[in-house]
Parts: structure tokens; C-alpha cells; sequence
């Protein structure tokens, strides 16, 4: 067993180290590029994917900065939260994942297998599991794992199936502590 801590990285130097190796996983929330992650997290966050974010152009960045040795991790995942807070009126969220979404992806795709015949196999996780239960001839579950191989203990105590359902107390699977 093994834990894993998700967080906007804001606050990561108020860990001690000792406890930092405790998560076989740290996965720290970007946008994507400097702009985008200061917009929605906070200016001078850099350091969620929306509407806004053009995937292609985030995943990109991201390998170029982690290639460059700029970021200090080695793998790139991401996850769209899609209607969890009823919020379709707010936005056109269809629209975005034909005209945005699916095109980017499909162009990662492309140059994520191109880099595989040259021997180079670029540390994209959503690509990787994928590939993985393909060639093994696995069928998968949800592919995020979400609420049958791990749960998330929210900062209140609460357990939920994935990060993004805070607030979504009907889902919730019990409480971590004594209230």
C-alpha cells in the first residue's frame, strides 16, 4: 500500500522532507503553461484543466520543460472534470472537447507514438496505462483508478471517491476522523 498526496503546490516547502517520502506519489495541480496556472490557481502559482486550457499546448509545454531538467518531476497526467458541479450552463463544455480537447489529444497521440519508433517513450501516464492494458490484452476499469483502487482523504477528513468530488457529500465513503 502506498500513499499518494495531490496538491497545488503552494504550500510544499512547509512539509519536512521525512514526510515527503513517505507519498510514492506527489502529484502537483498545473494548468499547464505560466498564464493559464496563474489564472485559475493564483498569480505566481506556476510552479486544473479548464475550458480555457488548449491540451495539446499544455502537455507540450510541460515535456519541454521537464526534458529542459526545469520541472522538478518526470511524468505528465491530467484529469477533466467534466459537469461534477451542474456547471454545463456556464459554459460549452461539447463544443470545447471537439474544437479543442479531442484535436489536441489526437496530435499528442500522434507524436507520442512517432517518439515510440525512435525509441523514446515520453512519460504521459493517460498514454502509458493505456498502452499497457492494450498490449496485455486487459480489459480496465475507470482509468484514473478512482473508487476501486484508491479513495481521497479530503483536507476535512473526508474520504471521497477522486479529488474532484469535494463538496459532493452524497458520494462520500465515511470520514477519516472523529468529528
Amino acid at each position: 500500500m502506498g500513499y499518494i498526496i495531490q496538491t497545488n503546490g503552494l504550500l510544499i516547502e512547509e512539509l519536512e522532507p521525512e514526510y515527503w517520502q513517505q507519498f510514492s506519489t506527489v502529484l502537483i495541480s498545473l494548468g499547464g503553461d505560466e498564464k493559464i496556472t496563474d489564472h485559475y490557481q493564483g498569480e505566481g502559482v506556476y510552479q486544473s484543466v479548464s475550458d480555457d486550457t488548449d491540451i495539446y499546448a499544455s502537455v507540450s509545454h510541460l515535456l519541454m520543460e521537464m526534458q529542459n531538467g526545469s520541472l522538478p518531476f518526470d511524468a505528465v497526467h491530467w484529469q477533466v472534470d467534466t459537469n461534477f458541479w451542474s456547471d454545463y450552463h456556464r459554459r460549452n463544455f461539447q463544443e470545447w472537447v471537439n474544437t479543442s480537447y479531442k484535436p489536441g489529444i489526437s496530435r499528442l497521440i500522434k507524436e507520442w507514438t512517432t517518439a515510440i519508433q525512435t525509441g523514446t517513450v515520453q512519460r504521459i501516464y493517460l498514454f502509458i496505462s493505456c498502452m499497457d492494458d492494450l498490449l496485455h490484452g486487459r480489459e480496465t476499469k475507470l482509468r484514473c483508478s478512482s473508487d476501486h483502487t484508491n479513495y481521497t482523504i479530503l483536507t476535512d477528513g473526508h474520504i471521497a471517491p477522486s479529488p474532484c468530488m469535494t463538496g459532493m457529500v452524497q458520494y462520500y465513503a465515511g470520514c477519516s476522523v472523529m468529528h
